[in-house]
């Protein structure tokens, strides 16, 4: 299993000065824990998914609500861990175990397995979320390709409403819009932990929800075990 808690080469300038190098092992665990989201009735696809942790029969991914919505069936495809993304297996009929359709804007999969072992993104902790302006990481499939990883700069934490969506919530403020089928996929802190996962974009801006968000999401949705490490007796 590759879990995401490699450091990434150290940061030289300025935050704007983006990440200079991402460890090519970063960069490889970092596409093991991202998946490509397909409509399993036209075959098209349809955005990003984080494998956030695996049982001996499944693998469970997070990814944006509206990226299944209104799916009739969805396939959920795993990568290689190399930066170069080499796809690895499909599974079909991938099943919606939780989601949140206000601002949020998150899902969780559930993906039935056959004894194999996938990438999985380790949260960061929330107390070492990230402050104020930083170079981060994200991951996803653009314009409905594999997996790539890109730097981001990252300006802060922003309270988000949306037409059409109930509610507000806190979101992750990029510097750059994200490309389409980007949504789903993570956002890495510098150490390649889970901070974020891309929701979409507003002007030049991307916006990721939050860590904190996800946490509250997943706990009300009796899926706490998937962001908390076991406790050590």
């Amino acid at each position: 299993m590759v879990i995401l808690a490699l450091a990434l080469a150290v940061l030289t300038g300025t935050a704007e000065d983006g990440l200079k190098e991402v460890a090519p092992a970063v960069r490889g665990g970092a596409v093991a824990a991202t998946v490509r989201i397909f409509r399993g009735d036209t075959g098209a696809v349809v955005g990003s998914g984080t494998i956030l942790k695996q049982t001996p029969a499944f693998a469970y991914v997070l990814t944006a609500e509206h990226v299944v919505s209104g799916a009739a069936r969805l396939d959920v495809q795993t990568f290689m861990a190399s930066p170069d993304a080499k796809p690895e297996r499909l599974y079909r009929g991938a099943e919606v175990v939780a989601k949140a359709t206000d601002v949020r804007d998150l899902a969780v999969l559930r993906v039935a397995l056959q004894g194999e072992k996938v990438g999985t993104a380790a949260f960061s902790p929330l107390e070492q979320l990230p402050r104020g302006k930083t170079a981060v990481l994200s991951v996803g499939c653009s314009d409905g390709g594999v997996p790539t990883c890109r730097a981001e700069v990252l300006t802060g934490k922003k309270q988000v409403q949306r037409s059409g969506r109930k509610g507000k919530a806190q979101f992750w403020e990029v510097e750059t819009s994200q490309s389409a089928g980007r949504s789903g996929g993570p956002l890495l802190d510098r150490r390649g932990r889970f901070i974020g996962l891309c929701s979409g974009t507003h002007g030049d801006h991307g916006y990721y929800c939050h860590a904190e968000e996800i946490c509250t999401f997943l706990r009300d949705s009796g899926l706490r075990w998937l962001f908390e490490e076991p406790r050590q007796p």
